[in-house]
């Protein structure tokens, strides 16, 4: 008999309005991000339990004022009670919390941001940004996790999400 190694799954954090925003951007096209409503509640619960389902504890950040502010109030103040989000302060930058978050508990992020602003202000998170990051996609309503987010060469899907 072989062995069978056990890799430890990796926590998984969402960037919330990257994934809530990009549904509606695939779908419709440039869109309106002041508008609420263009805020898919539910395609952030699609990707939280893409992951989840795959045994991986998922922590969506988003800043506070999104949980009143969505397509679907009802099911964000579910997930917030449940535990499936991290709230940021309303003036905070939620990319920043995000890549910290990150960093400080090695987890990979999910998201289709580049974090130019941030790796021209420091290097604390290339690491993360280089190697840690889950790109993605929506066909009709399904999200996609992007298995090669770092090209060919790079780290699987698989290698991001265990240590």
């Amino acid at each position: 008999m072989g062995c069978i190694e056990s890799r430890e799954k990796r926590l998984v954090l969402i960037d919330g309005q990257n994934v809530a925003f990009g549904y509606n951007n695939a779908k419709k096209g440039k869109i309106n991000k002041k508008d609420d409503r263009n805020f898919s509640a539910e395609a952030l619960k699609n990707a939280i339990e893409h992951f989840e389902n795959l045994g991986h504890e998922v922590k969506a950040i988003i800043p506070e004022f999104r949980v009143h502010h969505s397509s679907n109030n009802n099911l964000m103040r579910e997930m917030k009670d449940s535990g499936q989000l991290i709230l940021v302060a309303s003036k905070a930058y939620d990319d920043k919390v995000l890549l910290e978050a990150a960093l400080k508990n090695n987890a990979a992020i999910v998201t289709n941001d580049r974090f130019r602003d941030i790796q021209e202000q420091t290097s604390n998170y290339n690491y993360i940004i280089d190697n840690l990051i889950i790109r993605f996609n929506w066909v009709r309503d399904e999200f996609i996790p992007t298995e090669d987010s770092y090209g060919r060469c790079g780290p699987s899907l698989d290698d991001i999400l265990h240590i």
